[in-house]
């Protein structure tokens, strides 16, 4: 790697070792819940800027409501990524649970999102899609 290049997914789970997971599932669905948590984080503060019928009351959506689901899903998916980056030595049962916590709060976005015509929540609804699928790949991969 060049000096001062970023580093991807991809070379930072190689360094650590993957353990349990193919290395394309586990770069896939790291980087689709790094993508959760930070559209989830951005949708949640642009409905935090939003007043009355701009948002909410016009489009059936629960503004706070929807603020919540996109903070817990930011979390979750905060949590998410970071238990996966661990490398071989995690815990089954911890990476079961956060996987399942995962994909629990980015269904609940696209509930929550998944009713509004905003860019913001488009945008958000469609990477809790993608980030719930990865993870219930991974999931689905795993020893019962």
């Amino acid at each position: 790697m060049v000096k001062g290049a970023m580093v991807g997914t991809q070379e930072t789970l190689d360094s650590a070792g993957v353990g349990m997971f193919a290395i394309a599932d586990l770069v896939t669905a790291v980087d689709a819940l790094m993508a959760l948590e930070r559209d989830s984080t951005a949708c949640a503060a642009a409905m935090s800027r939003c007043r009355g019928a701009a948002h909410g009351d016009g489009d059936g959506m629960n503004l706070v409501a929807a603020i919540h689901a996109d903070l817990d899903c930011a979390d979750m998916a905060g949590v998410a990524h970071r238990v996966l980056s661990r490398g071989p030595a995690a815990d089954i049962t911890v990476i079961r649970a956060v996987l399942e916590a995962a994909a629990a709060a980015a269904d609940r976005c696209v509930v929550e999102c998944g009713r509004s015509p905003h860019a913001h929540c488009q945008v958000h609804t469609e990477s809790a899609r993608r980030a719930a699928g990865s993870a219930r790949a991974l999931l689905g991969g795993l020893p019962a």
